[in-house]
């Protein structure tokens, strides 16, 4: 009687079924980990002494989600007795296998369910999964290079070294814009990716990443349409997009509308950020649509609907606490309220709430970047608290956890910058806003330029160097104005340079730029 075959599949990554490996892995995956079984393995296949030697093979199946790596489990023609066959199941390792005793071995290894088996996994083996989601932009900090690029197909994730094995599928488009916020502070990663169509795994060490990821098999031309509706000098309304996404699944939708909003969020656009939001958010996973509650929420917030923002956060925490209790996930609608707090000049409640974002960003993800944005929005409570030795501990513990974990510096440098000033060490201030203005220079991000911009021209207005803050703050402004300006932030430089006008006396110079600053509220 011919036997089923086994199947040789240690090569490349194989999806398998849940159902079928899915308790004897998390078996495998309690047992103490030894530098001589560094991967859980499983051997599935008909009785081995029913075949010679020579038609023996082996076969791996890895946990649910993770990818066959190494240590193949060695099957040799011999008894079939319960001790021979615990071996057959993991090498060296006699012991009872928690289920998986004798009994259930002799059910579960009969030659129908492992024909049947071998058949299924030998139809996936020899080709890659497909790929459900696209690299659409990366951004490393600075001073790093992305191991991804913009094209790359992505299939699974898995966190090196980590206990309980972390690992994943990518299936959504938000997968990849989360993974660099929610996995990626907790250690290193490897992704499984398609390049050019051939497979490969890249290395993703803990650090600030901005990945941005769409859905595969999108119509090109409505890729390049989205694109041109989410370019920061669109002038596109959320009538003229509607149409435009008619019909199309709810994953393309969702992508669509969540560009759109960041686009309009960009040129101050926050009615039209908000309501595209509130379009993205039901067509999106849980997971996806928690963030997009809160990006809901910072635009409510902007438009000065705080309840209604407050609701928005709250509902993305109750996602983010479903998926993952005390979660990196949950900390992100934390810190959001929080910071609401802040903007009510609720200091205590504030405090308390940057705090627990702390504990928790310190105990899942120490040291990381993650860690030191939390700090940074400690030490902002405390300077407007007006303890700025508080501050200016915060900010410092922050800046190097940021340098020493991959982070951005740029905002606990600004800070310091800020604390410096209101102590009247103004040299110390411009030389910490100067050193995040280069950073943010070398990353073009024209925002953050125009920001660091004005603080630089108000230090320099503080030490009376009157025609070095005009040149900065002109050169700010420059820079928003641009072909998509920034209403908000233009009327808040324009503001600042009309304190400037105040301290020089220039009254005519003050006049035009409080005109000019009533006007930019007014078309907002």
């Amino acid at each position: 009687m011919p036997s089923a075959p086994w199947i040789v599949a240690a090569s490349h990554p194989v999806p398998v079924p849940t159902s079928i490996c899915a308790a004897p892995a998390a078996t495998l995956n309690r047992m103490p980990a030894t530098p001589a079984r560094a991967h859980p393995s499983l051997s599935i296949g008909p009785e081995p002494g029913w075949m010679p030697r020579s038609e023996t093979r082996r076969f791996i199946v890895p946990p649910p989600g993770s990818v066959a790596l190494a240590g193949p489990v060695e099957c040799f023609q011999g008894s079939s007795s319960p001790r021979r066959r615990l071996r057959y199941i993991h090498r060296g390792r006699f012991a009872r296998l928690a289920r998986y005793d004798p009994p259930m071995l002799r059910s579960t290894l009969r030659p129908g369910r492992a024909l049947a088996l071998a058949l299924v996994l030998a139809a996936a083996a020899p080709r890659p999964a497909a790929a459900t989601v696209l690299v659409e932009s990366a951004q490393a900090p600075p001073g790093s290079l992305s191991p991804l690029a913009p094209g790359d197909e992505l299939l699974r994730w898995q966190r090196s070294g980590a206990t309980p094995l972390r690992s994943g599928d990518f299936a959504h488009w938000g997968d990849l814009d989360l993974l660099a916020f929610l996995e990626s502070p907790r250690g290193t990663l490897e992704i499984d990716l398609l390049r050019q169509g051939e497979p490969r795994r890249v290395t993703l060490p803990p650090a600030a990443w901005t990945f941005r990821g769409r859905p595969t098999g999108v119509d090109p031309a409505l890729v390049e349409r989205v694109a041109q509706l989410a370019a920061r000098e669109s002038t596109a309304t959320f009538e003229q997009v509607e149409p435009l996404l008619a019909g199309a699944p709810a994953e393309v939708r969702s992508w669509a509308w969540t560009r759109f909003a960041d686009a309009a969020g960009k040129r101050s656009g926050w009615r039209t950020a908000q309501r595209a939001l509130a379009t993205a958010i039901p067509l999106s996973p849980p997971h996806v649509a928690a963030d997009l509650e809160r990006l809901h929420g910072d635009a409510l917030r902007r438009l000065n609907r705080l309840d209604e923002a407050e609701a928005a956060y709250r509902r993305a925490l109750a996602l983010w606490e479903g998926l993952e209790p005390r979660g990196l996930g949950s900390t992100f609608a934390i810190n959001a309220l929080a910071n609401l707090r802040a903007a009510q000049y609720e200091l205590a409640e504030a405090n308390r709430l940057f705090l627990e974002v702390a504990e928790i960003r310190g105990r899942l993800a120490p040291g990381s970047w993650l860690h030191a944005n939390a700090l940074n929005g400690l030490g902002t409570t405390a300077g407007r608290r007006n303890d700025l030795a508080a501050a200016e501990r915060h900010f410092e513990e922050a800046l190097a956890l940021a340098e020493r974990g991959h982070g951005d510096p740029g905002p606990p440098l600004s800070n310091l910058g800020i604390v410096c000033r209101l102590r009247g060490d103004f040299e110390r201030a411009e030389m910490y806003t100067r050193r995040a203005l280069e950073l943010y220079r070398a990353a073009d991000n024209r925002s953050e330029v125009a920001d660091k911009r004005v603080n630089l021209a108000n230090i320099l207005g503080d030490a009376r160097r009157f025609d070095e803050a005009l040149a900065v703050y002109g050169e700010a402004l420059a820079e928003l104005e641009g072909d998509a300006p920034d209403r908000e932030a233009l009327g808040t430089a324009l503001a600042n340079r009309a304190n400037l006008h105040w301290q020089r006396r220039d009254l005519a110079a003050l006049a035009a730029d409080l005109a000019a600053v009533r006007g930019r509220v007014k078309a907002s």
